[in-house]
């Protein structure tokens, strides 16, 4: 059986297309990384500062990608008879000797010196296609280039010993996923892990660790929701979806500005009636509107809706959580008044042991770099990036809970400072191919 290597490269990137794309996007939040090809168990990655290849590899599960054993891809003399064999072979079932993804990687090797550069072109250009297309995506990027101004300030942070010790707890940290990549370290020993919902959070809300009860996490959690009235973020997704409503004579249009909040923030169907009328009428109040009853009905007739109720029933069943539970979670006091969340629930944290001077002091350095993006004007998609992880750290300094996800964010993005000074533009641009760089590769 004769196949092209062309013919073999559709037949493995269209079976996994979207899983192609999704991972290339992943990818494409990095400053030195972009996504080649992907096999089955492997990636091929390049290294855009010094144009070299690396296969690596991978899992993904949950919405999580995680990259491990990355290895230089060393390119040799053009040669395509060994690809394919190797590819005739791959395909025969009655071949006795089996081909692995290590022969068809070498055949990639020998085939495609001269190419190469075509390679790296395409790579990059499809990297740039990523993040143009992506404002969340050119959001940390631009957030990136303003946080290297203050290259100074953050060198100095990260020599403070709670600095250094957040960031070894950050690296041994399995359950720690960030947002965005950032630097790919080639050498590294450590998986790296990044959640393929740009800048979103973890699909997992309620993350165990130890022997924490089950219940007791989730009560937690709860009370954390029952606070989100003091974020200003909360609040500002709050209004505009208040303002969507207010702004249209739609029924339909504002049951699906009711409905995107909810479905942005389902953690909130872990409160029972009393606690969420709570938080909405103190969110409300918070925005200045007097009149806090028709925004509860509102929120009553969308959460008795077909479509809120299946919703709300999708989320319950993802946590297995039942009325009966809800109760429990919902319930903060025993029989005898005392509270039934554990006293070292909030210390098992990445940031558990920081106390409030040192988390003033990472959010003060935030500040800065907030107020440096002023000049472009508040409420842009890089001044709302960094507010989310000046508001995460506040929300941590208020109620003693953290995420691990943002502790990696907040340590890896101080920690690669400087990584966007070879980049004189807002965009990734592909590199300029010439005969020395074809001879280099």
């Amino acid at each position: 059986m004769q196949v092209s290597y062309n013919k073999f490269k559709q037949l493995v990137d269209s079976s996994n297309e979207k899983l192609f794309d999704k991972i290339a996007e992943a990818v494409a939040t990095s400053d030195n990384a972009a996504l080649v090809a992907m096999f089955d168990d492997k990636l091929v990655l390049l290294d855009e500062k010094t144009k070299e290849f690396y296969k690596a590899d991978y899992v993904y599960e949950n919405k999580v990608l995680t990259m491990h054993n990355f290895e230089n891809v060393e390119l040799k003399e053009n040669d395509g008879a060994y690809l394919e064999e190797a590819v005739e072979r791959y395909f025969d079932l009655d071949d006795k000797t089996p081909i692995t993804t290590r022969d068809l990687m070498t055949g990639f090797k020998l085939k495609f010196k001269n190419e190469s550069s075509t390679i790296f072109t395409e790579a990059c250009d499809r990297k740039s296609k990523k993040v143009i297309g992506n404002p969340r995506i050119r959001a940390i990027k631009k957030a990136r280039k303003a946080r290297d101004m203050f290259k100074e300030d953050i060198d100095n942070l990260m020599e403070e010993p709670f600095m250094k010790h957040l960031t070894l707890k950050v690296q041994n940290a399995d359950d720690a996923i960030p947002t965005a990549l950032n630097n790919v370290a080639w050498n590294t020993t450590y998986p790296i892990s990044v959640n393929t919902d740009i800048g979103g959070p973890a699909d997992e809300l309620i993350t165990l660790r130890d022997n924490t009860n089950v219940m007791d996490a989730m009560k937690g959690v709860a009370l954390k929701i029952s606070d989100k009235w003091k974020s200003d973020a909360f609040r500002a997704k709050f209004s505009d979806m208040i303002g969507k409503i207010v702004q249209t004579e739609s029924v339909e249009l504002a049951q699906t500005a009711v409905l995107n909040f909810l479905d942005e923030n389902k953690e909130l169907f872990l409160l029972k009636d009393n606690a969420f009328n709570e938080l909405i009428t103190k969110t409300t109040l918070m925005l200045g509107e007097g009149n806090t009853d028709p925004v509860l009905q509102i929120f009553e007739n969308i959460m008795g809706s077909k479509k809120g109720r299946q919703m709300k029933n999708t989320y319950f069943q993802k946590y297995n959580i039942t009325e009966e539970s809800l109760d429990q979670i919902n319930s903060t006091e025993g029989e005898d008044g005392e509270s039934n969340i554990p006293a070292d629930q909030t210390t098992k944290g990445i940031g558990s042991d920081l106390d409030d001077e040192s988390v003033d002091k990472v959010i003060s350095l935030f500040k800065k770099i907030q107020d440096a993006m002023k000049d472009k004007g508040e409420g842009t998609p890089e001044y709302d990036y960094i507010s989310s992880i000046i508001e995460s750290l506040k929300s941590f300094k208020e109620s003693g809970t953290d995420s691990d996800s943002v502790m990696k964010d907040v340590v890896d993005f101080l920690n690669n400072v400087g990584s966007t000074k070879d980049d004189g533009s807002d965009e990734p641009m592909a590199p300029a191919t010439s005969d020395e760089t074809e001879g280099n590769i």
